[in-house]
């Protein structure tokens, strides 16, 4: 009796996993990815702004929007041409896609060039190289932009 209980478990638990392997096949290769290097190669975008709101998305990864003060570019939109991206621009706003949200409170300010910088209260708290965040977060992403 415990051998056909463990056999059923085992049936449902494989059911179960395949339309999750599907579902995230289809999503992770419906848009191509690109590499760290070549992506930020050419990445020629400056801006400065003040957190408005930070979305956890998975994994304490998701999206930090901005109120912009300064830009280079009125708008940047790469989604339709990779899965994986740092930032859209549109309408004086931004949303980075990040890694590191635990680090973002609502009022700093963050300044992106050549890497990030998260300032509090007028003071540099954090400094990083820009990357990509890994693939896993672009799977809930999506649905989450309001840009």
């Amino acid at each position: 009796m415990k051998r056909k209980h463990f056999g059923f478990i085992v049936w449902l638990g494989i059911i179960s996993v395949i339309p999750i392997f599907l579902f995230c096949t289809f999503v992770t290769n419906s848009k191509p990815s690109v590499d760290q290097n070549a992506y930020f190669e050419n990445f020629n975008l400056v801006f400065n702004g003040v957190v408005t709101e930070k979305e956890i998305t998975s994994n304490g990864a998701g999206i930090v929007r901005l109120d912009l003060n300064e830009s280079n570019v009125n708008f940047y939109d790469p989604r339709e041409k990779y899965g994986n991206y740092f930032c859209v621009i549109k309408n004086e706003k931004a949303e980075l896609v990040m890694s590191r949200l635990f680090l973002v409170k609502i009022g700093d300010s963050i300044v992106v060039n050549d890497s990030v910088r998260l300032y509090r209260a007028g003071k540099l708290k954090e400094k990083w190289k820009l990357h990509l965040s890994t693939s896993a977060t672009y799977l809930f992403i999506d649905s989450k932009h309001k840009l």
